[in-house]
C-alpha cells in the first residue's frame, strides 16, 4: 500500500513538472486550399496537434490566407471566421468545434399611443407581429413590451374605430405612435332591385355578399358559393340524385311551405321547387333559377339576400319566400383592359355515408326476415331453390360492390374573359364565359357558354344602359341511369358471367316475373340517350333621369327568348321493358 502511494505521488510531481508547449509563431501564405489542407500546414509549421471532426468541416469553402508572425490559433481563427466554428486551446492541443452562440438578454421597447390630436389612446392593443407577445396601453397611452433578442421586429397596433398600424422598431426610444380614425365611406349599401339604401338606414334582415367573398368560397356555381357564405340560404341535399350537375336544386330561404294550393303539386319536383324557392332579381329584372345556376360568377359584383317581410312589401306575394338580388359588374373608366380567370374543379365520389351489407350478410338477413318461407309447399320449395342458388354464389366468392361501377372522378373547368373601358359619358364591357361541369356519374356533364355586351351612355342627367346577353347550354345525363339503382342491387349478384360478358338479367328469381332483376350496367352499353339543351337571348334596357338630387325616375324594359330541347330515348333492349306484359306494350 505504501509503495503504490509513492508511485502515484511521483507521477503527479512529474505531470506538474512538465512545461507547457511553447506557442511557436508562424508565417503562412496559401491560395485556394481546403480547410483540411490548411490544418495540416499549420501542424507542420507550428508543431501543434489540431483536433477536429473531418465530416463537419468538409463542406467549408476553399481558403486563401496570408499572415506573418502569428500563432497557430490566430491562423485557424482567421480561417474559421463566419463559418460557425471556432478554435480553442486545450492544454497542448488546438480543438475546432462548433461555435456556441451566447444567449442575449431580451430587449424592451417603450412607447406611447396617441391620436392625431395628441391625446392618449388607452386600451390600444400592441402585439409583436408573428408572435403571441403583446401589451395594452394604459390611461396615458403608454406601454412596455418585451421583444425578441435579435432580428427585425414589427409592432401591430390596433384599436376599435382606428386604423390598424404596423410600426417597425428602431433604435429610437421611446416610440410615439399616432393612430388615425377609420372613416367608413357609404359603400355598405343594400340593393333591393328597386332602390339602393345605406345599410345603416335599412331595418330589414339582409345579407350582402361582395365579389371578393364569392371568390373565396368555392367556384362550382354561384348558388353553392352563396350557400357557403350564408347558412340561411339552404340547398336541400337530395340523396336520390346526389351531385347530378343537371339537376336544379331545391332552395329554401324562409322555410318550407306546408301545403300548396294544388296538393298533388307537392308530389312533383318542379312544383315543389317553385313553391319554396326565393325570387331571383338580376340587375332589376326577374330571372329563373336555371339562369342563375348557369351564371358566370366572375361577372357578379354583389349579392343581396332579403329575408323578412320587407321583401314582401317590395315585391308582393312573389317575395314571400325571400329575394336574392344579384348585381353584375359595370364597366370602369379608362383605356380598354382585359381580365381573364380560369380554374379547374375536381368531383370525387364520397361513399363514407354508405354502410351496406356484404353478400353473406344480405342473404342471412333475407332468410331471417322470412323472405324464403311460404305456407304453400310448392312455393316454399321454389323459394328454397332460389335461396340455394344465391347461397352457391356467395360460397364461390361473389360479393359485388355495385356503388363503384357508375361513378368516376370528374374534372371540370371554368374560364372567363372580360374587356371593358370608356369614359364618363360612354362605357362598354364585353364578356365571354365557359363553364364545364363533369358529373360524378360517368358520361354526365353540363356545358354552358355565355356572352354579354353592355353599353352605358350618359347625357347630362340622363343615363341609358343596354345589356345584351346570350347563353348556350348542352347537358347530358349518364347512360348508367340513376345512382339509386345501384344502391338497390344485391351484392350476391355478379354483373358478369363466367366468360366475362355482361349479363342482361341478374336474377329471374322465382314465381314468374315477380323477382326479375335487370342489370343496370348492361343498360349503359345500349344506345340510350338523355340530353337537354337551350339557347337563350336576353336584352335589358333601362333609362334613368336624375330630376333632383333626391328624385330619380327610372324605366326598364326586358326581352327574354329561350329555346330548349330535350331528348329521351331508351333502346328496345333496355331491361325496363322485360317486365312489360299485355297493355304495357
Amino acid at each position: 500500500m505504501r509503495l503504490q502511494l509513492m508511485i502515484l505521488l511521483l507521477a503527479l510531481v512529474q505531470l506538474h513538472a512538465t512545461p507547457a508547449r511553447t506557442q511557436h509563431r508562424v508565417t503562412i501564405a496559401v491560395k485556394e486550399i481546403s480547410i483540411e489542407q490548411l490544418i495540416k500546414e499549420v501542424e507542420r509549421l507550428s508543431g501543434c496537434v489540431v483536433v477536429y471532426n473531418n465530416d463537419q468541416l468538409r463542406g467549408l469553402p476553399r481558403l486563401s490566407i496570408q499572415l506573418s508572425d502569428v500563432t497557430a490559433e490566430e491562423v485557424l481563427d482567421q480561417a474559421l471566421r463566419g463559418s460557425g466554428f471556432s478554435c480553442q486551446r486545450v492544454e497542448e492541443f488546438l480543438v475546432i468545434r462548433r461555435a456556441v452562440p451566447q444567449a442575449q438578454p431580451p430587449r424592451k421597447v417603450e412607447g406611447r399611443v396617441v391620436d392625431t390630436g395628441g391625446d392618449p389612446v388607452p386600451g390600444a392593443s400592441i402585439s409583436v407581429k408573428g408572435t403571441t407577445s403583446g401589451a395594452t396601453s394604459d390611461r396615458e397611452g403608454r406601454f412596455t413590451l418585451v421583444l425578441p433578442a435579435t432580428g427585425d421586429v414589427t409592432l401591430r397596433v390596433s384599436f376599435m374605430g382606428m386604423k390598424t398600424l404596423e410600426v417597425n422598431v428602431t433604435n429610437e426610444q421611446p416610440l410615439r405612435i399616432v393612430m388615425e380614425e377609420e372613416v367608413h365611406d357609404m359603400q355598405e349599401i343594400v340593393i333591393t332591385g328597386v332602390f339602393t339604401k345605406a345599410r345603416e338606414s335599412y331595418t330589414g334582415a339582409v345579407t350582402t355578399i361582395t365579389a371578393a367573398e364569392l371568390k373565396n368560397f368555392g367556384n362550382r356555381s354561384i348558388l353553392a358559393s352563396i350557400r357557403n357564405i350564408d347558412p340561411s340560404f339552404n340547398i336541400t341535399e337530395d340523396i336520390e340524385y346526389g351531385s347530378d350537375p343537371n339537376r336544379l336544386p331545391e332552395i329554401t330561404l324562409r322555410g318550407r311551405a306546408s301545403m300548396d294550393v294544388n296538393v298533388r303539386g307537392l308530389q312533383d319536383d318542379e312544383a315543389r321547387r317553385g313553391t319554396n324557392a326565393p325570387l331571383f332579381i338580376v340587375d332589376g329584372f326577374e330571372a329563373s333559377l336555371q339562369r342563375v345556376m348557369d351564371m358566370d360568377d366572375q361577372q357578379v359584383e354583389s349579392v343581396t339576400i332579403l329575408k323578412d317581410a320587407s321583401a314582401t312589401a317590395l315585391y308582393g306575394s312573389r317575395g314571400a319566400n325571400g329575394i336574392v338580388v344579384i348585381t353584375t359588374k359595370r364597366p370602369l373608366d379608362g383605356e380598354m383592359r382585359f381580365t381573364y380567370r380560369g380554374n379547374f374543379n375536381i368531383e370525387i365520389p364520397d361513399f363514407s355515408s354508405y354502410n351496406l351489407m356484404n353478400a353473406r350478410e344480405k342473404l342471412a338477413y333475407e332468410q331471417a326476415a322470412g323472405i324464403y318461407n311460404s305456407s304453400d309447399p310448392a312455393i316454399r320449395q321454389e323459394y328454397k331453390e332460389l335461396y340455394n342458388r344465391r347461397l352457391i354464389e356467395v360460397e364461390r366468392g361473389v360479393d359485388t360492390y355495385w356503388l363503384k361501377y357508375p361513378v368516376h372522378t370528374g374534372l371540370g373547368q371554368r374560364h372567363s374573359l372580360r374587356a371593358e373601358g370608356g369614359n364618363e359619358r360612354f362605357k362598354y364591357a364585353a364578356s365571354l364565359g365557359y363553364n364545364n361541369i363533369t358529373g360524378i356519374m360517368k358520361q354526365s356533364y353540363r356545358n354552358t357558354l355565355s356572352a354579354s355586351l353592355l353599353f352605358q351612355y350618359a347625357f347630362k342627367k340622363v343615363k341609358f344602359v343596354n345589356d345584351l346577353s346570350l347563353g348556350f347550354n348542352k347537358s347530358s345525363n349518364s347512360p348508367y341511369g340513376e345512382f339509386s339503382d345501384y344502391t338497390f342491387q344485391n351484392p350476391y349478384h355478379a354483373p358478369y358471367d363466367d366468360e366475362g360478358r355482361l349479363k342482361k338479367m341478374l336474377d329471374n328469381g322465382a314465381m314468374g316475373s315477380n323477382w326479375v332483376t335487370g342489370n343496370p350496367l348492361y343498360n349503359a352499353t345500349l344506345s340510350s340517350t338523355s340530353t337537354t339543351g337551350y339557347t337563350s337571348i336576353r336584352d335589358n334596357f333601362s333609362i334613368e333621369w336624375q330630376i333632383l338630387p333626391a328624385l330619380l325616375a327610372r324605366g326598364r324594359v326586358g326581352i327574354t327568348r329561350q329555346l330548349g330541347r330535350g331528348d329521351e330515348y331508351l333502346s328496345p333492349d333496355h331491361t325496363s321493358f322485360d317486365s312489360f306484359t299485355g297493355e304495357d306494350y
